[in-house]
């Protein structure tokens, strides 16, 4: 008992606070992130080289669902998978031209949609929209016909097959979690490792009072993350390599349209972290540091959850988060099997996302220096 009371004595009030309030703000937190998960207005590209008037007016009533919303419509024949590289929507809905003609003769008209399950979940509401339409436009196609035969509303409704929807995932046929909840803890795990290294190069030569041997500013100080660099692109491809060669990873696109943004996403780790590193007083601060961008990284880099998912303010957020810019890439080159030409607005928002960090990095060093 006397271990017990002299344990006691050693509580200090902040813990048992910390055991009550962590768990209320965790919970909190995640209440407001993933509060709002299903998806209303998802993005659907639609393919319509018929033009008639019953094809637009069953646009119109897709469009209306609560769980679509109808960004395009494309009235010359068009590959799908062209329309999803730049991640723009998140389906493409193909009617065939003889939709109308079908549908007057009582013909069945085969309706396409190919989705964009890099992310698996985030358009599950869109395909329950685009069904809810079909069947509906299937129920009322030639139910009052029927009846007025003799047959009951349930004997109608058995027969009623005008519109055939037949759906398609080009880019995770598997339905796997390889190529993103796998991938994303790989990504971020490696992420966290090479900005531990980037936030500790400052805070390290404090103490060994190298900062005076260092001054031919910045290549001094950014050679020296070079090696970093070169370690953990070797990783990354390492990684990718193997989950490609055991775990079926879908790796499509070429590896010269990866390797400029792979080399952006680490110089932004580095000035990111060695931003963090001139804010740390000691090396033994830099995790402290490193927590505010290493945990929102897993939730808000569109690798473990879709992004759309969540609240406008944390969407905006992710964009501060170097991860989040690269995984538009890695699932746009390696996935969908996009090209930086399709990409190029995303690679003109990054260069100017890394010119940001290198801005914000500078005076940090000037002042570290007239410090030192």
């Amino acid at each position: 008992m006397s271990q017990l009371f002299d344990e006691l004595k050693h509580l200090k009030n902040r813990t048992i606070m910390l055991a009550f309030i962590a768990p209320v703000i965790a919970v909190l937190i995640f209440a407001y992130m993933l509060g709002g998960s299903r998806i209303l207005d998802a993005g659907l590209a639609v393919v319509d080289p018929g033009d008639s008037q019953y094809s637009r007016q069953l646009i119109d009533k897709i469009d209306a669902s609560p769980y679509v919303a109808v960004k395009a419509v494309y009235r010359e024949p068009t590959e799908p998978e062209t329309l999803l590289k730049k991640a723009d929507y998140l389906a493409v809905l193909v009617l065939p031209a003889e939709l109308e003609q079908n549908r007057l003769r009582g013909r069945t008209s085969t309706i396409g949609l190919v989705v964009d399950d890099t992310v698996l979940s985030a358009a599950a509401n869109l395909r329950q929209g685009v069904a809810e339409v079909i069947a509906t436009e299937n129920a009322g196609a030639i139910a009052p016909r029927l009846v007025g035969m003799g047959l009951t509303s349930a004997q109608a409704g058995a027969l009623l097959n005008t519109l055939s929807l037949r759906q398609r995932t080009p880019f995770n046929p598997a339905m796997s979690y390889i190529n993103f909840m796998v991938m994303g803890i790989a990504h971020v795990v490696l992420m966290a490792l090479f900005m531990m290294q980037a936030a500790g190069v400052i805070p390290r030569l404090r103490l060994r009072e190298r900062w005076p041997s260092d001054r031919r500013f910045p290549l001094g100080l950014l050679s020296r993350l070079l090696p970093y660099m070169l370690i953990f692109a070797a990783a990354t491809l390492l990684v990718l390599g193997l989950a490609k060669r055991f775990l079926a990873l879908r790796f499509t696109g070429g590896v010269l349209d990866y390797a400029l943004p792979l080399l952006l996403y680490l110089l932004a780790v580095s000035l990111l972290g060695m931003i963090l590193g001139c804010l740390s007083k000691t090396p033994s601060q830099v995790m402290s540091r490193l927590m505010p961008v290493i945990a929102p990284s897993f939730f808000l880099s569109n690798l473990t959850l879709p992004l759309i998912t969540l609240p406008a303010p944390l969407q905006m957020l992710s964009q501060a988060l170097p991860l989040s810019w690269y995984v538009r890439f890695y699932q746009g080159v390696a996935i969908r099997g996009a090209s930086l030409a399709d990409l190029s607005a995303d690679l003109g928002g990054f260069l100017i996302y890394v010119a940001a960090l290198g801005l914000v990095l500078v005076p940090l060093l000037i002042r570290e220096a007239r410090v030192s």
